[in-house]
């Protein structure tokens, strides 16, 4: 049986719609978004419904593989963090779904077929079908040429985790033509077995059967075998959705056109066949008046172009070349040949009347979405007997779409460079995305991980549909990474955190859970991370009505709070506040420096054990606070904007004093340039330091030596040890690491990320990830580098940044011998 693990439930049935009940999450973004996709269309019912991933308010695509060892026919499918895909070379290849880096692969099971074509399109012909996972393991089923003019079928059995294989066995069915044989339908489990359906060869060459299989998981023994048209030909079963499988393990597939062409004559073509787990046929349906059965034999109006769909109430749904759609009950096809017919009710649903429909269907709730080869038709299943058109679209895609982030997505049918996503009510295109390479036949997207994943030529391409990552304040907490950022498509706050892999959750804003505190205001920038008696918390802003705003897991929990910027009677202000946050605990106290954009002023907050206490410190200042303990004693770092110099504010334990650092001239190496944007503080060797920017595009450095403060440019005045001449040093963030201290920064010029760090008595510099870096580890050539968070886990060292390419977080981390990339959720 199909099981899988979603956002921590197990998911055992087959019944596609408790896979879907199961998946369902509040809010725009899921808590652990859908990490399992296993077989074509999601389930076994070929719903093409996931309800797991987050809102795609925009689209860009963050990765593409480089050219595959053959085309791409079949859907992709994802495993936890793998995106699998197959090839015509008879090769897998597995994928990281966040950074597009190659996991294992190309695990090749054989040598396809190249020759002894007597009709067909795709060559070489190797794995066609969708492989499809169950019980840990991914099953394939290979075309392999064993001579010039002789060809088998292998089902290879697959750790996904690592590509291992555990078998790899011939399972052509017994009587089987291999050579006017091709399998392009999807693979589907039933009752611990692997079913695999056959067709014929394009312009249906040769005699050839509708031919269903079932393998076993465990063995790979054939267990049973069925073929149509018997004393006959054709009747192909080559849809590429597949046969779909009910809860009890019934096996649904549709057929083509067979070759009797007589109504007396019934050969199983272009029907819809129910069979047991077993392969005994159960009942069956084949069409009657105005588009029988026998007519669609004679005229190549294949009803199996498509398989079925399972919808709920014991119903299903099919459609085939002749673009009438027919709705029928599982329980019981009519199995009525002559005259045919007996459907609960049918009617045209696509424009044309030939070569209407293709590939395969996606059901959400009672609508059904039509694959028509010239566009997409939504179609509502109003009752048990009756269904009605509710819209239909030409104007973009067409080919077997999917249900994800609340629209439809589509491509070609017969081949394009666009993936196209319609809004579901109306069929309007709402986002789109040009691919790097034209789809194959058929063509259809998959989901998981909060992307969206196509198999474009010889290429995978993945797209995300948020725009993250900006405001990154990264902490460690019960042994776990958490970072917190601003998604900007929704203006909300989002958590990120590792535990065993990503997680994702919407906490404040649009898309939030409501009723503990949350808002629906624009919320999520400036954060500042920190822990606090044992509690996570994040301090940000609220831009649409300027409040300072709180959150913090309680231990069971979020929960969340305006601070500041309401009034009160603590010495709230009414200013807008919130902005440039930085948060530490001193003396058992909860405190943020923050700014106050009306006044310019800035903002202090302290928890003072009983309740929230609020001050003004300093004048027209505030901004790029970066706050820490040092010696004893609360220190911030904070730009004065009228002055264009930096400053620094401290606590002696009885006042605050305050100084300006940088910015005046001076002898210790100060610079009369407009200093003090973007500081990041640290202590080293006793020291307190801090980093900076230099408005003239350089990076600073500030550092207090026990008796006096001294001042250096580390980079973008070029040198010896890495440094570049660009524009640096915008978005530090500093931290001390195996006994060195370090700096992570933007340079503008390049829009790439930059390394600082003292080693061997010298600073030393590198350019980490962008333009120029390579991709052996997981670089990209985007414009990236900005809002960097780091931060010191285990042995290793962690950043965090923003790709302004494809807008969203990206991690780097350097493991002990070399940096390693990827994009986050």
């Amino acid at each position: 049986m199909l099981s899988a693990t979603m956002a921590g439930r197990a998911i055992a049935s087959l019944d596609p719609s408790s896979v879907i009940a199961a998946l369902l999450v509040s809010g725009s973004r899921a808590a652990a978004v859908t990490t399992l996709w296993p077989t074509y269309h999601l389930d076994p019912g070929r719903s093409g419904n996931d309800t797991g991933e987050p809102a795609f308010n925009s689209l860009s695509g963050i990765w593409n593989t480089p050219a595959l060892d053959g085309a791409i026919y079949a859907e992709p499918l994802v495993d936890g963090n793998n995106v699998i895909v197959a090839t015509e070379n008879d090769s897998l290849y597995a994928f990281d779904a966040s950074s597009g880096t190659l996991h294992w692969g190309p695990v090749h099971l054989g040598t396809p077929r190249t020759s002894n074509f007597l009709c067909g399109n795709i060559n070489p012909l190797g794995i066609t079908g969708t492989p499809v996972i169950d019980g840990g393991y991914l099953y394939a089923l290979a075309e392999i040429q064993t001579s010039t003019s002789t060809f088998e079928y292998h089902l290879a059995k697959v750790d996904p985790s690592s590509g291992a294989v555990s078998y790899n066995l011939n399972i052509t069915p017994a009587g089987m033509d291999a050579s006017v044989q091709q399998e392009r339908s999807a693979l589907a489990v039933s009752s611990g077995n692997v079913v695999i359906a056959w067709g014929g060869l394009n312009g249906d060459c040769g005699t050839y059967h509708g031919y269903v299989e079932t393998v076993s998981e465990s063995s790979g023994v054939e267990q049973h075998q069925w073929n149509d048209t018997s004393g006959g030909s054709e009747g192909g079963m080559w849809a590429a959705s597949g046969p779909a499988v009910d809860a009890a393990g019934n096996i649904y597939v549709a057929t083509g056109n067979g070759s009797s062409s007589n109504i007396n004559n019934y050969d199983y073509g272009d029907s819809v066949l129910k069979f047991s787990p077993s392969l005994a046929l159960q009942s069956f349906f084949a069409p009657g008046s105005p588009q029988t059965w026998a007519s669609l034999n004679a005229s190549d109006t294949d009803l199996g172009s498509l398989d079925p769909s399972l919808l709920s109430g014991g119903l299903l749904f099919e459609i085939g070349k002749g673009g009438r759609g027919y709705l029928l009950n599982q329980s019981g096809l009519p199995s009525n040949s002559n005259p045919g017919g007996g459907e609960n009710y049918s009617a045209q649903v696509c424009n044309a009347t030939s070569d209407a429909a293709f590939s395969g269907l996606a059901v959400s709730g009672s609508v059904v979405f039509v694959p028509c080869a010239d566009g997409i038709a939504a179609v509502n299943i109003d009752s048990s007997s009756a269904f009605h058109r509710i819209w239909y679209q030409t104007s973009g895609g067409g080919s077997a779409p999917i249900v994800a982030g609340g629209l439809v997505w589509t491509l070609a049918m017969f081949g394009g460079t666009t993936l196209y996503g319609l809004a579901p009510g109306t069929g309007q295109i709402v986002r789109s995305l040009a691919l790097p390479a034209t789809t194959h036949h058929f063509a259809t997207p998959a989901a998981g991980d909060g992307r969206l994943f196509v198999g474009a030529g010889n290429r995978l391409v993945a797209a995300d549909g948020d725009a993250t990552g900006k405001y990154a304040s990264s902490i460690v907490y019960n042994n776990q990474v958490h970072t917190f950022s601003f998604d900007e498509t929704v203006a909300s706050l989002l958590h990120v955190w590792y535990a065993g892999g990503w997680n994702v959750e919407t906490l404040d804003g649009t898309g939030a859970s409501a009723g503990l505190g949350q808002t629906t205001d624009h919320v999520g920038t400036d954060n500042s991370a920190l822990v606090y008696n044992g509690q996570l918390q994040d301090f940000y802003a609220d831009t649409t009505t300027g409040v300072l705003r709180h959150a913090w897991w309680n231990g069971a929990r979020w929960q969340f709070e305006t601070l500041d910027g309401l009034g009160g009677g603590n010495g709230q202000t009414t200013d807008h506040v919130g902005a440039h946050n930085s948060a530490l605990v001193y003396n058992g106290q909860l405190q943020d420096f923050y700014a106050d954009a009306i006044s310019g002023a800035l903002r202090h907050a302290w928890w003072d054990g009983a309740r929230w206490q609020f001050e003004t410190l300093d004048g027209s200042v505030g901004g790029y606070n970066s706050a820490l303990v040092y010696n004893g004693q609360p220190q911030d770092f904070y730009s004065d904007s009228s002055g264009s110099t930096m400053r620094h504010a401290w606590w002696d334990g009885a006042r605050w004093r305050f100084e300006t650092l940088d910015g005046l001239g001076g002898g210790s190496g100060q610079t009369t340039d407009h200093v003090g944007a973007y500081n990041s503080a640290l202590v080293y060797s006793g020291q307190l330091q801090d980093f900076y920017a230099d408005a003239s595009g350089a990076l600073r450095h500030a550092w207090w030596d026990g008796a006096r403060w001294q001042f250096e440019t580390l980079d973008g005045l070029g040198g010896g040890s890495g440094q570049t001449t660009d524009h640096v040093g915008g978005y530090n963030s500093a931290l001390a690491y195996n006994g060195q201290p370090q700096d992570f920064y933007w340079d503008s010029s390049a829009s790439t990320m930059r390394h600082a760090w003292w080693g061997g008595g010298t600073w030393r510099f590198e350019t980490l990830d962008g333009a120029g870096t390579g991709s052996g580890h997981g670089q990209v050539a985007d414009a990236l580098g900005s809002f960097n968070s780091a931060l010191a886990y285990g042995t290793q060292l962690h950043d965090f940044y923003y790709d302004i390419t494809h807008p969203q977080l990206r991690h780097a981390w350097w493991t002990g011998a070399q940096w390693s990339f990827e994009a986050l959720p």
